[in-house]
């Protein structure tokens, strides 16, 4: 059963900080099955680090969320063990998590799941990583499912303060007797065809104004690559301009991320964004042994028991085939580019990545991860 500890938390947050957003952004619950009994698996798409909260005042349950809590604040530390947070590597396997889920679950305890495995870069709901459907199945409990429109715009993951528009989350259950009769691939498929969405692109949200300041600040974590003079990394952003500090090109951003004027890769940010995803494809695949892109300064270290231990400032680049690390007073270290797995970014600030067992963290002091992110995937035949 929970806690006391547990259920006085999570209770005493529900009825106030959640309370208190929900009423701040104006959240809509939709609900087209009532909420099963517990134990239940929960299961939503992720786009803003406070969907919890989001969520909070429209489930009954207690809930034991799976989450990664490295590079989070000290508040958020703290609080993790009070409201039964189940501790869960980022971004790659952990069957120590999924151990923990299941006990929870044969406790009769609720889980809740953010399939994801991180917050959507461009709010488009990401390939589901996390197999729900084989976790409900071995429970044997029934999955309610939460999907979330506008949380992305009003706090895209980029972005460096939060925006008024609407949220909707709509609710609907997979009853147990179905859990068991669909098998791990259809199960997988009904929930991940429910939980996609497309906050830029949603005609839903293009009627409402989402509407804040220094609507561009952060920018340079999104976009890397300026359309016209293609240069990397010289982006940023400037109250709510977009400016290249190489061509001083700009061009203006609304809350709805509608780019103003629009440039000839489209009209909004999710354009832009998957214009970048195609030009990996093309500057990876271009012959011969030229520099693909690079980012510094950056400092490399070395995870040890799940501790970095630092080795050097340098220069990263990245060519046909392999990584190199320019180490600024230290031997290069140079590594296949194909091999490169799990990688991720931790709040804007630094990136982690594994290669021959073993698991790396590089600082990117302000420079974009998400480019990393995507190369690494695409190189690993994942995009």
């Amino acid at each position: 059963m929970t806690t006391i500890k547990h259920y006085i938390s999570w209770t005493i947050l529900k009825n106030t900080y959640s309370v208190f957003i929900n009423n701040k952004y104006r959240i809509t619950g939709i609900k087209h099955d009532p909420e099963p009994i517990d134990p239940f698996l929960f299961v939503a798409n992720h786009a803003a680090r406070t969907d919890p909260y989001f969520i909070g005042p429209h489930i009954k349950a207690v809930l034991s969320y799976l989450a990664n809590i490295d590079g989070s604040s000290k508040f958020s530390k703290i609080i993790s063990p009070l409201v039964g947070l189940i501790s869960k590597k980022k971004g790659m396997p952990d069957l120590s998590a999924v151990r923990n889920a299941l006990r929870t679950l044969h406790k009769k305890n609720s889980v809740g799941i953010f399939l994801e495995g991180d917050r959507s870069w461009d709010g488009e709901t990401d390939k589901i990583h996390e197999n729900a459907g084989i976790l409900a199945k071995k429970a044997k409990v029934p999955v309610y499912m939460a999907k979330l429109t506008g949380n992305y715009l009003t706090f895209p993951r980029w972005a460096e303060s939060k925006r008024i528009g609407k949220i909707f989350i709509e609710f609907k259950q997979i009853p147990l007797k179905r859990v068991i009769d669909l098998s791990n691939e259809e199960l997988d498929k009904e929930i991940t065809a429910f939980l996609y969405k497309n906050d830029v692109k949603d005609e839903k949200l293009k009627d409402i104004a989402f509407t804040g300041k220094n609507l561009a600040h952060g920018i340079q974590y999104a976009l890397w690559l300026c359309p016209n003079c293609m240069s990397h990394d010289t982006i940023y952003g400037k109250k709510d301009d977009i400016i290249c500090r190489k061509c001083s090109s700009s061009w203006k951003l609304n809350g709805n991320l509608r780019i103003l004027p629009p440039n000839q890769i489209g009209i909004d940010l999710k354009d832009w964004m998957d214009w970048q995803k195609k030009m990996i494809k093309e500057l990876c695949s271009r012959p011969g042994n030229s520099l693909i892109t690079s980012s510094e300064p950056v400092a490399w270290y070395e995870k040890k028991n799940d501790l970095p231990e630092f080795y050097d400032y340098g220069r990263l680049e990245l060519f046909p085939g392999k990584l190199v690390f320019i180490a600024n007073s230290k031997h290069n270290i140079e590594m296949p580019a194909g091999k490169i797995k799990y990688c991720i970014d931790n709040f804007n600030k630094n990136m982690e990545f594994s290669h021959d067992e073993r698991r790396y963290h590089l600082q990117l002091n302000g420079k974009n991860a998400c480019k990393w992110i995507y190369i690494f995937r695409y190189l690993q035949g994942l995009d």
